[in-house]
């Protein structure tokens, strides 16, 4: 857990248009990408080539994990074992390297000692590979870590991407485990990318 200096990297809202599509799909095309929610497609401009935001809008809610707010923040809410979320996304073709691959959340009410989260992946690149050329997975992720009431807190699933490339689609399952303690009871705003 920690905060990450994300200063003057901001994705703009540009609109949302009809589109049938599949829920919880992302493309990028040039200066945007678009993020398909509820079979209209949302599109959000880039300030910079190198930050990809999945919204916690544009993910799949697993097991009996709920959509809910926190003030104006929108997410899901993960508080017992089993709920989680699922997403898929498109490496950008400029990619090299991960700075930071983060789930963002944030306290639904102050916590100790959470359950954590488990976190599996499948990838592998659209144009010459399968989809799980590559599986990856880490346990109990911030297991017994602490957190406040609308503190934002950040953990790293960089190391459930191993050897990502450039047109990679990557699938991703974040769930928390059994708690030893206290369930999660996060809300979960996205997941964002940042690469060199």
């Amino acid at each position: 857990m920690g905060r990450q200096n994300l200063q003057n990297e901001v994705i703009h809202f540009i609109d949302s248009v009809a589109d049938p599509a599949t829920d919880g799909h992302i493309q990028r095309y040039g200066d945007y990408m678009k993020v398909y929610v509820n079979s209209a497609v949302r599109r959000f401009a880039y300030d910079t080539d190198n930050i990809l935001w999945v919204p916690a809008d544009a993910m799949r809610l697993l097991g009996t994990a709920t959509a809910a707010t926190k003030g104006d923040h929108v997410g899901v809410l993960v508080d017992a074992q089993n709920e989680g979320v699922a997403f898929d996304f498109i490496v950008p073709p400029a990619f090299n390297s991960i700075t930071y691959a983060l789930l963002v959340t944030i306290g639904y009410a102050t916590r100790a000692s959470i359950a954590g989260w488990d976190v599996t992946t499948d990838f592998g690149n659209i144009l010459i590979g399968d989809g799980n050329t590559h599986s990856d997975s880490i346990s109990s992720l911030g297991t017994g870590e602490s957190f406040t009431d609308w503190e934002f807190a950040t953990y790293s699933i960089a190391d459930a991407l191993t050897d990502l490339a450039a047109l990679d689609n990557v699938g991703v399952n974040i769930t928390q485990p059994a708690p030893a303690v206290n369930d999660n009871n996060n809300l979960i705003t996205g997941f964002l990318l940042i690469w060199k």
